[in-house]
């Protein structure tokens, strides 16, 4: 989660698609659904670089219940070390946001203009409605005339 929080509030709309291939290479690359023996050779070699990876085994020793206590700490390590690396790249990336005015920048925070463009859309759909029944009740008004 720190890892996607990074990449996210650092480099907005860019990070969050790079959050969203992370997770995706994750999820056929971390041996959740199927041992990593059975997977492609790519997601062989990026296997041990996946924070996943190590989540999984922690779940698997805490499931099968002491398949190896090595694995464990490893895991543990790894995870701890990947949590405090992402959030002290974090903290640095916000202080540089807000030393260079840029906290509020991303596309997302412009509530007005897409409460605007909601109401633009409604009071279009409404117009249209109406020429609709107007349509209808002229045609149907010719059709009683005939």
């Amino acid at each position: 989660m720190s890892i996607v929080m990074f990449l996210a509030m650092t480099f907005d709309n860019p990070g969050r698609f790079v959050a969203m291939i992370l997770l995706v290479l994750q999820l056929g690359g971390a041996a959740g659904t199927f041992p990593i023996q059975t997977q492609g050779k790519f997601f062989q070699i990026i296997h041990p670089f996946l924070p996943m990876s190590y989540s999984l085994y922690a779940f698997r020793n805490a499931i099968a219940g002491g398949i190896s206590n090595a694995l464990v700490t490893k895991s543990f390590t790894v995870m701890i070390v990947l949590i405090i690396v992402f959030l002290t790249l974090l903290r640095l990336s916000m202080d540089y946001l807000q030393k260079h005015h840029l906290r509020d920048v991303s596309l997302l925070n412009d509530n007005q203009e897409l409460l605007a463009l909601e109401v633009d859309d409604q009071s279009r759909l409404s117009s249209q409605i109406q020429a609709n029944i107007k349509k209808e009740n002229a045609e149907s008004e010719e059709k009683k005339h005939e």
